[in-house]
This record gives structure tokens, sequence and C-alpha cells, in this order.
């Protein structure tokens, strides 16, 4: 019996609230249709201590700038989203929020970035907040934080406002879908050698997976490994197991600081150029060498340029002369000795990468590689 009075209680109470629900809603829409925004009031929240980059009468003229409507419109035709959008194109607000109150007024909550320092370079004047967080510096105030001048190019465009990870994430992406695009056009670069295509196909086994950032642990198992197998690999507790200098492969005892070495170093001289651990490490290493044909490179792009061909021919021919004396005669053997020795997909790649994109240069100066030899000639 009181089991049944207290099922029968609870249901005419569940019936109650639930009218009460029904009812008190219907009456709150049509208050909302009947009565009308009253006022706007702009509320700045957790401003700067001694400054602000954001005035309630900005937040007034954005709004009024969007071609929203407000006061003396029904409380339930406000655009609040469409307001707090108009607000967040200013970049130097971090949050909005819009509401209407019982009685009609239209209240606005902005909540204003802090900047850690301003950028003050060739065509960029802009704040960039502690998350690195870019927006360009509004012309109505200022903040008082250090300002940074110079010589410096932000990797972000002059009037970008976002974040600089989401920049450079973005422009990975088109770099990515860009080569993936090259590929299945047949761009005469790939077309025709099979290194680079072997080079290719490597660097997309190595390619990190989704799934590896998911735990940042296994990230950085990852890390240690590639880490531990580089110094195996190319620095070495005793002889690595591929070493990258020219007078290893070419010495006949395998001797570093050789008269290789000494011819290499000579013609940085000639340039100007002087490795920083000098004495320390052998100048003829393969990455030094690479970089020191790159810098031939841009002199030759430099001459072309101002139209200066004969200095533009100079510095093709030491690239040539640099290659076929320096680099080509020890590079299979290189690349054998990484194939050979690595246990990942990581530098088996960067080793046919890098022969590779060399095999296709030398290809300008008529040097290709003869795979039954295993010896770079002149066509």
């Amino acid at each position: 019996m009181h089991r049944t009075i207290k099922i029968t209680v609870m249901i005419l109470l569940w019936i109650f609230v639930a009218a009460f629900v029904v009812v008190f809603d219907r009456r709150a829409a049509r208050h909302r249709a009947e009565t009308k925004v009253r006022a706007l009031a702009v509320d700045i929240v957790d401003s700067l201590r001694d400054e602000t980059l954001v005035s309630s009468d900005a937040v007034r003229r954005w709004i009024a700038g969007s071609k929203i409507a407000t006061v003396g419109v029904p409380l339930a035709e406000v655009d609040l989203a469409g307001i707090e959008q108009a607000i967040l194109r200013n970049g130097f607000v971090e949050r909005a929020n819009a509401y209407v109150t019982y009685d009609g007024e239209l209240r606005v909550e902005v909540s204003q970035r802090r900047p850690l320092l301003r950028l003050l370079v060739d065509g960029y004047d802009c704040y960039v907040t502690a998350d690195g967080f870019v927006f360009p510096a509004p012309r109505s105030a200022s903040a008082f934080v250090p300002v940074v001048t110079g010589s410096y190019a932000p990797p972000v465009p002059p009037k970008y406002v976002g974040r600089v990870e989401d920049h450079i994430a973005s422009r990975v992406a088109e770099s990515e879908a860009r080569i993936v695009e090259m590929q299945y056009e047949k761009v005469p670069l790939f077309q025709s050698d099979k290194a680079v295509e072997d080079s290719l196909r490597s660097v997309r086994r190595m390619r990190i997976k989704k799934g590896l950032f998911e735990s940042h642990d296994h990230f950085d198992e990852r890390v240690a490994a590639l880490r531990r197998e580089w110094l195996r690999l190319f620095v070495g507790a005793g002889t690595p197991d591929a070493p990258s200098w020219e007078s290893f492969y070419r010495d006949p005892n395998s001797q570093l600081f050789s008269a290789r070495t000494l011819e290499v170093r000579e013609q940085y001289r000639r340039h100007g150029l002087q490795i920083e651990r000098l004495h320390a490490e052998p100048d003829d290493h393969l990455g030094l060498m690479l970089g020191f044909v790159g810098h031939l490179i841009g002199l030759e792009a430099e001459a072309l340029a101002v139209g200066d061909g004969a200095a533009a021919g100079e510095a093709a021919d030491e690239q040539e002369s640099f290659l076929v004396e320096h680099v080509l005669p020890w590079l299979a053997a290189w690349r054998y000795s990484v194939d050979a020795h690595a246990s990942s997909d990581y530098f088996r790649g960067t080793g046919a990468f890098v022969f590779g994109l060399c095999a296709r240069y030398a290809q300008r100066f008529g040097v290709a590689f003869d795979r039954e030899g295993q010896v770079f000639k002149r066509k």
C-alpha cells in the first residue's frame, strides 16, 4: 500500500515538474519575442594593468560596422553569435561573450590578449603573445611591452592573425601536397632517374605515422632510438659504421685529416670560409662539403641575377670540379655503408635521398652514375 502511494506521488511530482518546465519555456519564449533590447552594455574584463588595447567604444563601433541590429530588436532576434564573430575578427581580442538579460539589456563581455612583445621590423608592426599568437598592432592604442627591431623576417605574413605554429603547419601541408602532385605530374626531375625514385620511396616509408604523436612517451622513445642510431652510424665511439669523410674512403689507410682534407680546407679558405670546429672536425665531411656546394650555387644565382655571366660561369665550373674531385668518387660507397648498417627506414631514406640528389645534380655537368661499375662517369 505504502509502495503504491509512493509511486503515485512520484509520478504526480514528475508530471508537475514537466508541466512547469513547459509553461515556463513558453512564457520565456513569449517574453523574448515581446521584450526588446533597451540598452547595450560593454564590459572589458581582465584588462591590462596600465593600458588597454580594446575600449568599449571600439567594441560598439565593431558591432555597428557589422550591421547587426541591437537596440530596439526583440531579444529572440538578436544575432549573438554574429556579434561575437564581429568582435573576434580583431586579433587583439581573445574572447567575446554576448548575451541578453531578462530585463532587455544586451551585454557584451570582451577579454583582450596579453602581448609578450612587439615586433617592429621591415613591413611588420605586430604583437606576439606568450603562446605564439600574432596580431597586428592596433592604431588607436598600444601596450607597454619590449619592442623587437632589426633585420628579422618572421615566419608569417605581415598582417597575419593567428598562431605561428598553425601557419607553419599549413605551409608544411601545402608543400607535402605539392610534392605528391609533382610525382604524378612526371616532372623531368623525378621521371628518369631511378636513384631519385628510390630515395622518394624511402622517404615515404620513413614518414612518421599519426599514432606516433598520440603518445609522447612513444615519440620520445622513437627520437632517442634515432639518436642512438645516428651516433652509431655517423659518429661512433670508435670508427662509425658509415663514416662521412672523404679521407676515410680515399686515403689508403683511411686516415682522417689527410692531404685531401687540407685541399678541401684550402678551397673553403679561398672563399673566406672556415668551419667552426677547425682541427676537431675534418673539413671533408660530406655535410660540410655539400654546404659548400650550396654556397657556390648561391654565388652563381647572385651573378646571374645581376647579369654577370662570367662570374656565374666561374661558380658553375667550381661546382663541377669540386663535385667530381671530392664528392662523387666515394658517394656510392658511403651510401652502401648507410644502407648496409642502418636499422631504420629513416636513415636508409636519408642516404638514398642524398645520393639521388647529388646524382641528379651531377647530370647538369654531364656526369652520370654507372650502375654496373658503381662509379660516376662522364657521359
